[in-house]
């Protein structure tokens, strides 16, 4: 790095097995690099640009292996400005990170490789936090699909005696109702409900509803013992429909994979009907992404050193297929990462 310029990324090799009901078991193996260039510039400002292996898909970095060895895709994974206008106050622009807060970062609505595009403020004085966004869902006016998402979060964090915990609120507003996929096969609404002109040859789906939002979450930091305890809850419900509109995760995790020798283990559980959140955007890999699902996350992990870890995640889940019959879902995963 020179006085104003640095640079960080990681990389992760992934063997991931799938097995879905009345289907052979998938055996892949995926990589996923990231770098970020970091440029602090006069007036409290911070620029970033970052590559990624992957394609475009909005919601995934990894690239799987193969081809005899081809070379793989790298796309444009950040480009934004980050300026702390005032005290505990930053605006942000571009394609950036996401700010909303996720309780022990789980991935209910929002999938961890999810990067929104816009516009974005954060206010946090270590008691308080404030964080709003406006983001494109499609921006150019052309075809006159142009689109944007926003929301608002709020919540508190405080103390008592050696424990820390974490509340709030917040609701985001995703108009897509009447409004033809955004990315993916004419069909691909990610377990939401659609209509198509023609239902036969699914032509012309749209949306059914929007996704209006609310959403309530709680986090504690405690400890059991010697060993670092979180807990969490998530909630949401989505205005727009009074069908299928409700989405909940909760969980647990001891232990923190930091240094050299420490490790951690975690469970979750989760339950997302198909019109309670934007199927694009929750985490991809659970029950194979999207909406109309249930299931357990169990995961752990390994610190080799505070660069290198390794983890492993089991989900087992079911969602409702194609023809509306349930199926089980399971996926294992099988990681080393490392960051620089």
């Amino acid at each position: 790095r020179t006085d104003n310029i640095r640079w960080k990324g990681d990389f992760r090799y992934r063997h991931e097995g799938i097995n879905v009901e009345d289907e052979e078991t998938r055996n892949r193996n995926r990589i996923r690099a990231r770098y970020t260039l970091i440029a602090d510039l006069p007036q409290n400002v911070e620029v970033g640009i970052g590559m990624a292996t992957g394609g475009d898909d909005p919601v995934s970095t990894n690239q799987t292996l193969g081809n005899v060895g081809s070379t793989k895709d790298v796309h444009l994974n950040l480009a934004y400005f980050n300026w702390a206008a005032v005290e505990n106050i930053n605006v942000i622009g571009g394609k950036f990170k996401n700010i909303w807060v996720r309780p022990d970062n789980n991935e209910l609505l929002w999938d961890s490789d999810y990067n929104p595009e816009g516009f974005a403020f954060i206010f946090d004085n270590g008691r308080f936090f404030v964080n709003g966004g406006l983001n494109w869902l499609e921006s150019d006016s052309k075809t006159d699909n142009s689109r944007f998402a926003w929301g608002l979060q709020s919540g508190i964090t405080g103390n008592f005696g050696d424990n820390t915990f974490k509340a709030g609120v917040a609701y985001f507003e995703i108009p897509v109702q009447g409004r033809e996929v955004f990315f993916g096969d004419e069909d691909a609404f990610f377990g939401n409900s659609f209509t198509c002109v023609d239902p036969v040859n699914l032509l012309g789906c749209t949306y059914d509803h929007n996704f209006e939002d609310v959403e309530l979450f709680a986090e504690l930091r405690t400890s059991l013992g010697d060993m670092p305890l979180t807990l969490f809850a998530d909630y949401a419900q989505n205005l727009d429909t009074n069908h299928f509109n409700t989405a909940w995760a909760a969980g647990a995790r001891i232990g923190k994979a930091s240094d050299s020798g420490t490790w951690q283990a975690a469970y979750r559980y989760q339950d997302i009907e198909a019109d309670s959140l934007f199927g694009l955007t929750v985490g991809s890999d659970f029950a194979g992404g999207g909406t109309d699902s249930k299931g357990h996350i169990f995961s752990g992990s390994y610190a080799i050193n505070k660069s290198w870890k390794l983890a492993l995640t089991y989900f087992v889940t079911e969602r409702n297929g194609d023809l509306g019959a349930t199926e089980d879902y399971d996926r294992i995963m099988i990681d080393t990462k490392f960051k620089f």
